[in-house]
């Protein structure tokens, strides 16, 4: 697929406007993902012909995708189990082909995003009225990958059975919505 996003796409070799407003107002390549069409514009601008600076940047995601899980982890398990799970994460087979194709950038777009969210969500006691920047994420990653679609799954089970809230909680934190700090 890496041809048909980046080197036969003539929205990608033609001018930044017209591929940027592409990405926001048609649906290509089957889906509507104009964040993960929208993450090659780095590419474009500082290495438009050379594989190995999109190969680069994915790997700059991909270790910021390990690194966020890392940390969300930390505060759960503590350092020897979190890196006893993220280090799995990092070296696992399946995961080279987000690194090695660069049409597979949105897996690892989407995966930062519902990091990010998790992240946000696993430090909403602290800022109660973080739903906006959780509904924002949670957006955004759709927007990269419509797989990410379970991020409101993947909330509540964080707050269910790894954070041990009620029902109820877990499911109020999981659905976007405004939360009154009476509510967290």
């Amino acid at each position: 697929d890496d041809d048909r996003f980046i080197t036969c796409n003539p929205l990608f070799a033609g001018p930044v406007g017209s591929y940027v407003a592409a990405a926001l107002t048609r649906v290509q390549f089957e889906a509507y993902q104009p964040l993960h069409l929208l993450s090659y514009l780095p590419d474009r601008v500082l290495w438009p012909h050379v594989p190995a600076g999109f190969h680069a940047l994915n790997l700059l995601l991909f270790v910021g995708c390990a690194a966020l899980l890392n940390r969300l982890l930390l505060r759960v398990l503590g350092p020897l189990p979190a890196a006893a799970a993220a280090v799995p994460f990092a070296w696992h087979p399946l995961l080279v082909e987000c690194v090695a194709w660069i049409s597979d950038r949105k897996d690892l777009v989407a995966l930062l995003l519902v990091l990010a969210l998790l992240h946000a969500e696993d430090r909403a006691d602290a800022r109660p009225l973080a739903w906006p920047r959780a509904l924002l994420l949670a957006s955004a990653a759709v927007l990269a990958k419509s797989a990410a679609m379970v991020a409101t799954v993947l909330v509540f089970t964080w707050h269910r059975w790894v954070r041990g809230r009620p029902w109820r909680e877990s499911l109020r934190r999981a659905l976007p919505s405004p939360r009154t700090p009476a509510s967290t």
